[in-house]
């Protein structure tokens, strides 16, 4: 798979899972929303990571 498809898949189950956070807090739903919110930062850090590199 290209480098930049998988940014752009990456990008969406990061954006994704933003949304399932937000929905999680205005449902009160905590637990939820903090592993939505574990499982974000960890695709957003991978973005980071394949951004960085050159090849």
């Amino acid at each position: 798979m290209k480098r930049e498809t998988v940014l752009k898949k990456l990008r969406g189950y990061a954006k994704s899972l933003a949304f399932m956070e937000q929905d999680s807090i205005a449902q009160k739903e905590s637990v939820d929303a903090e592993h939505y919110k574990v499982d974000r930062l960890a695709f957003e850090e991978a973005i980071k990571i394949i951004e960085r590199s050159n090849t």
